[in-house]
């Protein structure tokens, strides 16, 4: 995967849309340049840790999810923020780099907004700054396909200690 590429891709043979927005790649950009990282970083509004986020958009520059750590030592909580109506008895669910479906919990929907979180150990923490890319699924509606969102890992490690270009 290209780095800083996001794409959805509804889970029915279908229907399958590209997300290009290839992040930190624009016209009259030094070659050597290197490309903005994709994560937020906010220390000031976490407390005691700090907050990382991802917006992702559509081709339109639709909102389609944040994905949010709350990170807190050497632990995390991942956060997914998603579009109301999505579908809640489906869950919500993300891979890393193709391995394992762990679920996240809803817990709950307002302001247009409805919020999926895990804790995530040390051990899982780790193995997400050492990924690559990491899918998020959803169902969008009830009698939608599930949507694949896929979410570059790129630079989430410096980010983390605050090494952000």
């Amino acid at each position: 995967m290209s780095e800083g590429l996001v794409i959805l891709k509804f889970c029915s043979g279908q229907r399958t849309a590209v997300l290009a927005g290839i992040l930190g790649l624009w016209p009259g950009a030094p070659a050597v340049a290197d490309p903005p990282s994709l994560w937020a970083r906010d220390c000031a509004a976490a407390g005691d840790g700090c907050v990382l986020s991802q917006s992702l958009f559509s081709p339109s520059q639709q909102p389609l999810a944040i994905l949010r750590f709350q990170l807190r030592g050497d632990e995390a909580v991942m956060q997914a923020l998603l579009p109301a109506g999505v579908h809640l008895a489906s869950g919500t669910f993300y891979t890393l780099d193709g391995g394992t479906e762990r679920r996240l919990q809803y817990l709950r929907c307002r302001d247009g907004l409805c919020e999926a979180s895990r804790a995530l150990t040390a051990q899982e923490w780790r193995a997400l700054q050492r990924g690559k890319s990491l899918s998020l699924l959803f169902r969008p509606a009830a009698g939608e396909p599930p949507a694949e969102l896929q979410v570059s890992l790129t630079g989430i490690t410096a980010a983390a200690k605050g090494d952000q270009g």
